[in-house]
């Protein structure tokens, strides 16, 4: 650097030029990093249900008595949070006891439920299974209540 007026009269210019840029950038690239992070917690999450999901099909394939044990991991990455999951319902309820249904923080309800759908009840927790984040083990049995043919999913 020189020692003329502007050598000095520039380093200011190129810290403010700086700052503005980083000013500019960092929301856009937080902004991306939230939306990948929500995205890849969604699909892991997705993926985990599927695969459980496929097990309540193969349980009902089986007929009644049947069961089998599965784990099923949420977990986010990231900044996102997985605030529950919610595993079946009440016989008397809506239309929840045929899905599994999360809500992830930043993206809202999702839901998934098996073609054609499979009544999921949890008899100990009235309303349904509610999980946070974490490794569970699930018993699923296929029975029957009231001549009705369904999932029972318990937490082991």
């Amino acid at each position: 650097m020189s020692a003329s007026n502007l050598g000095i009269s520039d380093i200011p210019m190129s810290i403010l030029v700086a700052a503005v840029l980083t000013s500019m950038t960092v929301p856009a690239v937080w902004s991306a990093y939230q939306n990948l992070s929500v995205n890849m917690t969604v699909d892991a999450l997705e993926n985990e249900i599927a695969d459980m999901l496929d097990m309540v099909r193969a349980v009902m394939d089986g007929g009644v008595g049947s069961v089998v044990e599965v784990n099923l991991e949420i977990r986010h990455w990231g900044s996102s949070v997985v605030e529950r999951v919610e595993m079946g319902g009440s016989l008397n309820g809506s239309s929840e006891r045929f899905m599994v249904s999360y809500i992830i923080a930043g993206y809202g309800k999702g839901f998934l439920c098996l073609d054609p759908p499979v009544e999921m009840i949890s008899p100990r927790y009235e309303g349904g299974l509610v999980l946070t984040e974490g490794t569970y083990t699930l018993r699923l049995e296929h029975g029957s209540l009231e001549d009705e043919e369904l999932c029972f999913v318990e937490l082991l």
